[in-house]
């Protein structure tokens, strides 16, 4: 028998995640550390959260009832990430579903401001150079590191034009 997933509206749980990412949303009062000085709300933050709100409110086009534009968001990305689309990829799917849907919906045009609206979800991403035998990830206290302290190989490749490249 295949796995079968719970029912679960797809907009509750974006709703979720908009609070886990917000905590002080939940109360519309500042969390007050130990020595009871009240925590002050970043301006930026507060945007921030103003932004997803106004995205997991908006429907996906008027009438649309199954799916708010960061819902929307969300399950492609998901699709995205589960069956390794390229961006390139996911950019033409966008574009169909895009032209599919009606003249006035609000899908995103491309993966790049798909991403930027998850950003504000806490669900960026940083690049981290790997050593190219895989053994260590040049991370935290290897960071700053040129050659591997495992393999002794660089971190850098030569290119045609006798020129360094990192290795990502």
């Amino acid at each position: 028998m295949d796995n079968v997933e719970p029912i679960v509206d797809p907009n509750d749980q974006v709703m979720d995640i908009i609070q886990d990412a917000f905590p002080f949303a939940l109360t519309n009062i500042n969390h007050e550390r130990e020595d009871d000085v009240p925590t002050p709300i970043d301006s930026a933050e507060f945007e921030q959260y103003k932004t997803l709100l106004k995205n997991a409110n908006q429907e996906l086009y008027p009438g649309c009832e199954n799916f708010s534009v960061l819902t929307a968001i969300v399950e492609l990305m998901y699709g995205k990430i589960k069956y390794r689309m390229s961006n390139m990829c996911f950019n033409y799917f966008l574009g169909v579903f895009k032209r599919m849907l009606p003249t006035d919906n609000c899908l995103p045009k491309d993966h790049t401001y798909a991403q930027k609206v998850l950003n504000g979800l806490g669900l960026g991403y940083k690049k981290i150079h790997a050593c190219k035998n895989n053994c260590m990830l040049f991370y935290k206290e290897h960071e700053m590191l040129d050659i591997c302290p495992i393999c002794n190989e660089s971190r850098f490749k030569m290119t045609s034009q006798n020129r360094t490249t990192k290795i990502p």
